[in-house]
């Protein structure tokens, strides 16, 4: 015998009851509602009508009855105000914690959209002297654009939320083992896009190159399997974070604030707090 099937639960509806129906002679054939918006507005409407029936003229009201009518619109604001400010903070908490758990392969496909930011952040001069294409290495790019990925745990740099050490594991979070975009070609073409000049019309070749051998190693070394040594084909890896250390400690003055946020948060929490203040 098949088991008996059990209706299906329903969300019981609140309902509101207008306070101000019982005080007014007019009857009303409504008196449950089950949408607070509808309900709000005949509340509203309902009050008004009833100072407007107990006052002296009813055709042209007191000024006790509009100061009483402003009085309450004015409560009405404050409580709107308090919490548009409220959902304001939400939202900046929710922005700067999606932020900080930004993953490292995030950071990677957004490396143009950080760039535009960080240009913006340095200021020409600035950015142009720190991100001179010639100059410029593989591991000062990188550690600009996965700052928020990046931490510091001890002497030693590593990806936040990824309890290991190990460079073969921070590559597979960064690019994995199967992209095709792992160059510096982009860097280029968003450096041109600034007006700096690239004479060489290409970042320096070792910079270049070395990004793609690293990688391209990575790719055709196995995984270690839990051995003590590190494979021949990691080393260029290995440098290249050793590289980005010293690059991310610079960069972490510039790029972090007090409070802990980047300037890779979609609206800073300051912002936002200051227009909820404002409204």
């Amino acid at each position: 015998m098949p088991p008996k099937r059990m209706p299906p639960k329903r969300r019981k509806q609140k309902e509101y009851v207008c306070p101000w129906c019982p005080k007014r002679s007019v009857p009303h054939k409504r008196k449950v509602w089950n949408r607070r918006p509808a309900f709000e507005t005949h509340c509203q409407e309902c009050e008004a009508g009833y100072l407007l029936e107990t006052s002296a003229t009813p055709e042209t009201p007191s000024l006790a009855v509009v100061y009483q009518m402003l009085l309450s619109a004015r409560k009405e604001i404050a409580d709107l105000k308090a919490f548009k400010a409220q959902v304001l903070r939400d939202r900046s908490t929710r922005a700067a914690a999606a932020v900080k758990a930004l993953t490292a392969r995030q950071c990677w496909n957004r490396r143009r959209e950080h760039i535009q930011q960080i240009r913006e952040c340095f200021g020409k001069r600035k950015f142009g002297y720190f991100f001179n294409p010639e100059n410029i290495t593989a591991g000062a790019i990188l550690a600009a654009i996965l700052v928020p990925a990046l931490e510091m745990r001890g002497e030693q740099l590593c990806l936040r939320g990824i309890d290991t050490t190990d460079v073969y594991c921070f590559a597979k979070q960064i690019w994995g083992q199967n992209a095709d975009d792992v160059d510096l070609d982009w860097f280029i073409e968003e450096v041109k896009k600034m007006g700096l000049d690239d004479s060489s019309r290409r970042l320096s070749r070792h910079s270049t190159e070395y990004l793609e051998r690293a990688y391209t190693q990575f790719q055709g070394t196995p995984c270690r399997a839990g051995s003590s040594f590190l494979p021949i084909g990691l080393y260029p890896l290995r440098d290249l974070w050793k590289e980005m250390k010293g690059n991310f400690e610079g960069f972490v003055d510039c790029l972090y604030d007090e409070n802990g946020g980047t300037i890779f948060d979609p609206v800073p929490p300051e912002e936002l707090l200051l227009l909820a203040a404002e409204l």
